[in-house]
């Protein structure tokens, strides 16, 4: 994924899906968020890296839950100026 083609939008909504929901399937999330398998990935991959997601086994299914940085990266951003703090991001504050 290159810079140009990460949204702070989808970053929100895939946040949104995860703080409201908690432990949610790869398939759930891709479904409620309206993105594809690649894309899905390339996100995740992403927020596992930033350290706002944790992805765990169980049973047979992936789960993917937010980390607290990720709720509080989701608490401090406004999804209607479509900004994410990016202090918060890099600090992980």
């Amino acid at each position: 994924m290159t810079l140009s083609s990460f949204s702070i939008e989808v970053t929100w909504r895939i946040l949104e899906i995860l703080v409201m929901n908690g432990y949610t399937s790869r398939t759930k999330l891709a479904r409620a968020s309206g993105l594809n398998y690649i894309s899905r990935k390339q996100y995740l991959e992403i927020f596992l890296l930033f350290g706002w997601i944790e992805i765990s086994s169980q049973d047979t299914e992936v789960a993917i839950n937010v980390t607290e940085t990720g709720r509080r990266i989701h608490a401090n951003s406004s999804r209607t100026s479509g900004c994410l703090d990016l202090v918060h991001i890099v600090s992980g504050k």
